[in-house]
Formats: C-alpha cells, sequence, structure tokens
C-alpha cells in the first residue's frame, strides 16, 4: 500500500475488526473504481503514529492553515482513528476521494461493518456513519 496513512483534504476514513476484513473493503473499492493506490490501511502503535504525524507542508500558508485545522475536528478524528488502531482494529484511509464519490465510498466501507466513518472535505471533518 504506497497511500500516505494521513487522509488529504479529501478522504474518506474508517476502521473495521481484522485485517481480513480489511482487505475485503480495499478489494471491493478497487472493485468499485477507487485507485488501489489512494488506499492504505493499518492497525498498531506504528500506524497510529503515521495517522497522527504532523503535516509537511512547504508552503508558510499551508502550514498555517493544517495548524489550525488541527486544533479541531480533524485532530480528533485522527486521534481517535489512531486509538483505534492501537486497540487492534485495522484503520481504513481513502485519499483522493472526489466530493461526488464519498458516499459510494462510505457505502462500501459500510458493508465490512466499518465503524467512524468520517469524510476529511476541504475545511471540516462529517461523519458518514449516521446516514448507514
Amino acid at each position: 500500500m504506497t497511500a500516505d496513512a494521513r487522509p488529504t483534504d479529501h478522504a474518506v476514513t474508517a476502521h473495521v475488526a481484522d485485517a481480513a476484513t480489511a482487505e475485503a473493503a480495499v478489494a471491493d473499492l478497487a472493485d468499485a473504481g477507487v485507485d488501489r493506490d489512494s488506499i492504505t490501511h493499518g492497525t498498531g502503535e506504528s500506524f497510529a503514529a503515521r495517522l497522527e504525524a504532523g503535516d509537511e507542508d512547504s508552503q508558510p500558508a499551508g502550514r498555517l492553515v493544517k495548524f489550525l485545522l488541527s486544533l479541531g475536528q480533524e485532530r480528533e478524528e485522527l486521534m481517535r482513528l489512531g486509538e483505534e488502531a492501537r486497540s487492534g482494529r485495522h484503520a481504513i484511509v481513502v485519499n483522493d476521494v472526489e466530493e461526488s464519490h464519498r458516499d459510494a465510498v462510505a457505502d462500501v466501507l459500510a458493508r465490512h461493518d466499518a465503524r467512524d466513518i468520517v469524510w476529511f472535505g476541504d475545511w471540516q471533518t462529517e461523519d458518514l456513519s449516521i446516514q448507514r
């Protein structure tokens, strides 16, 4: 999996029970047209640390925006996902999701009993689990 563990501005994240479920979800996402290179999943302390790592944006304005966002919902969601990965669940991050496809991605994840399905949009996060 070559995708960045940290969600981009257009990403859907969730967590599932185990590696087999995560692999099945990834396969179904790929069958639905999602580029496998934009999907990553993992579990444990090292994956959680990758989720929670700071963004290394080279532009000062980009660093400021990301810092301000990290103080709110985005940071809370990443910390929660990191805790799930530490507890043994498999975190899934689907990056580069067009907003018009976010619900389709969430539906695939929900079919695999994913929990805490979250959309990372331009300026906010949104819980997509409520709708499923």
